[in-house]
């Protein structure tokens, strides 16, 4: 059984499949209000040098099984 974020919490990981420089360094799964979304998040250097995290979320997609039928 897979691992359910309670309503309003998520998770996020190190991406450590990252081959490109424009790809997330964090990627993970929130539950805001019971509808899950995928969140990406990248290390930022601010212009006065403040570090920070960008972040970007939009809607899980299902993934689709293939029908071989």
């Amino acid at each position: 059984m897979a691992y359910e974020h309670k309503t309003n919490s998520g998770s996020l990981f190190i991406n450590n499949s990252k081959t490109q420089e424009n790809h997330p360094d964090f990627k993970g799964t929130i539950n805001i209000e019971g509808k899950l979304y995928d969140i990406s998040g990248w290390n930022k250097t601010s212009t006065n040098g403040n570090s920070f995290t960008s972040l970007s979320i939009r809607p899980k997609q299902e993934k689709e099984v293939p029908n071989f039928g």
